[in-house]
């Protein structure tokens, strides 16, 4: 559980559908996927801009993404 594992390789060969497969952003098209319940994942895109609502601040783009918190 203290693993740091990074993905890289050539453009277009799959890194981003793969982490997002993992991630559970895309759903899988056949087979089956299993994961550790203790597993712990985080991804950092080139493009993080892809993953904001850039009308929002930086806090109401938080407060959305974690229902509950508060300023």
């Amino acid at each position: 559980m203290e693993s740091r594992i990074a993905i890289v390789g050539a453009n277009g060969v799959g890194k981003s559908t793969l982490l997002k497969l993992m991630v559970g952003s895309l759903d899988l098209t056949s087979g089956n996927s299993y994961r550790n319940s203790r597993l712990g994942l985080s991804m950092f895109t080139q493009h993080h801009t892809d993953q904001l609502k850039l009308p929002l601040s930086p806090l109401e783009q938080f407060i959305e993404d974690f229902p509950g918190s508060t300023q």
